[in-house]
């Protein structure tokens, strides 16, 4: 059991307890903050017999540790921080060692090798009103629990002192800020100090808002401005939108008359033809077969008829022989297409071998009294009512995004057709191209040349050559777009 001294006190405060009571007089007897924080120090010092001491003040509601010297130092921050974060002792063997030590706030006299204690100074409400920083020697001992608890003893002693003066100096200010509160009444401190000392500048006026809030406020209204004046100025298009393609002329388009194997196609696009010119043959062996049988059946029956002229049987039997013939020679010659009128042939789109069917487009046919090229376009049938000649139409060809080409719509069809009319009007190799399709109108439009100039080069538009077309059928205000109500509204007013 360690010795206990007078009253089973420990020894250490037995020693010390009149280092104790003297620094607690000369404490009370203190009347502002320096003498305090330098009566805290030396006595924290003495009794626990350090070389030096420091003594900060907390400032609780800005986090700070402040010297009456005027340094201040963040709470949190060194061993001292971390006496009042935890409101208990706290060491620091050696001072480079100690991961919590800050030199400049701790022991800023310090080499590195002194022994630390933080003593905090706390009230019995909890507050921590201050902090002492004592450094030992590293020549002696270490603080012992004895030594500990003397000098809590001596922070329970002055910490009411310290909590008196943290009060009165709350109550000072109080009694300041109602004092200037009644001085002042609706004016500014600055202002009235300005004019007690005669200053002829009083400064600027008060603003009721800052200058970039003002700026805000009329950037806001321009905008409301502006957003209104578009809604109600600018109109909005609606269009009627679809693929498009290029033909050859206002020419007509040649279909077979007939299923069958193409044998030969005579003709080659751009190919200037008259009318009669035959143009494709037709793989026809059992006509053929058909009417080489029926001219030598003719042969024949003639031969017959010169050698006995007089026989009547021979002449009927030429006259049969001829009809049959001529039957055969003409199922050959409806196999072959011959050129219905004169002109140049346009897009040819068959080759020798391929198997057609009936009423099916193998080439067109240009008329040379209109040689400029044609678009037809595919809009939804719900437009039929708003289309008519004269509107303006406007053509983006595929990889000519650039190069729009403003038209007139020269013609509208009467009835909407379905897919498999778009198929037989457009022919089965457009067709496949075009994306699928409902119920649509077929709008024409003459293209002004054979050509189209894009990106600096001038292009030659071939039969076929796909875009998309774009009629503008209505148009209004985008106010009329957003609240279709007003137009009813406007209407009835």
């Amino acid at each position: 059991m360690a010795p206990t001294g007078a009253a089973g006190l420990p020894p250490v405060l037995t020693e010390r307890a009149s280092m104790l009571a003297a620094g607690v007089r000369t404490l009370a007897l203190q009347s502002d903050l320096p003498g305090m924080a330098a009566v805290a120090a030396e006595t924290t010092a003495e009794v626990g017999q350090a070389a030096r001491g420091r003594c900060y003040f907390v400032d609780a509601e800005d986090g700070l540790l402040w010297t009456a010297d005027g340094d201040e130092f963040p709470a949190n921050h060194g061993l001292a921080g971390a006496a009042v974060s935890s409101g208990r002792v706290r060491l620091a063997p050696r001072a480079r060692q100690c991961p919590l030590v800050r030199r400049e706030l701790d022991d800023p006299d310090g080499s590195g090798t002194e022994r630390l204690l933080a003593l905090p100074i706390t009230s019995a409400n909890g507050e921590t009103h201050a902090v002492v920083v004592i450094a030992r020697s590293a020549a002696m001992p270490a603080f012992s629990p004895a030594e500990i608890e003397v000098l809590s003893l001596w922070a329970d002693q002055i910490a009411p002192l310290f909590h008196m003066l943290h009060v009165e100096g709350q109550a000072e200010q109080l009694q300041r800020d109602a004092g200037m509160a009644g001085r002042r009444g609706i004016y500014r401190e600055e202002a009235l100090e300005g004019l007690a000392q005669g200053e002829p500048n009083f400064g600027v006026l008060l603003e009721p808002m800052p200058w970039w809030l003002r700026h805000a406020y009329l950037l806001v209204v321009l905008v409301f401005v502006t957003g209104g004046l578009f809604f109600a100025l600018v109109d909005a298009r609606e269009y009627a939108s679809g693929p498009a393609f290029i033909v050859s002329t206002r020419g007509r388009d040649i279909s077979a008359a007939r299923a069958g194997v193409v044998d030969s196609v005579l003709v080659a696009p751009g190919q200037a033809v008259v009318r009669g010119q035959l143009l494709v043959t037709f793989a026809a062996d059992p006509e053929r077969a058909e009417m080489t049988r029926a001219r030598a059946e003719l042969d024949r029956t003639l031969l017959a008829r010169l050698r006995t002229p007089s026989e009547r049987t021979h002449e009927l039997a030429v006259a049969q022989a001829q009809a049959t013939w001529r039957r055969a020679e003409a199922q050959v010659e409806h196999a072959n297409l011959r050129a219905p009128a004169a002109g140049h042939i346009g897009d040819v789109r068959i080759e020798t071998g391929r198997a057609l069917e009936a009423g099916q487009v193998v080439m067109t046919l240009a008329d040379d009294d209109h040689p400029r090229p044609l678009v037809r376009a595919l809009v939804p049938g719900r437009y039929r009512p708003a289309l008519e000649v004269g509107q303006a139409l406007t053509l983006a060809l595929d990889g000519f995004p650039t190069a729009p080409q403003r038209l007139t719509v020269t013609s509208v069809s009467e009835q909407v057709v379905g897919t498999r009319e778009i198929h037989r009007i457009v022919g089965p190799e457009i067709a496949d191209a075009l994306p699928a399709q409902g119920p649509m109108i077929i709008v024409e439009a003459e293209l002004p040349a054979d050509t189209i100039e894009a990106d600096g080069r001038t292009w030659t538009l071939h039969e076929g050559m796909v875009g998309r077309a774009d009629i503008a059928v209505r148009h209004q205000s985008v106010a009329h777009l957003l609240f279709p109500q007003l137009e009813r509204i406007l209407g009835d007013a």
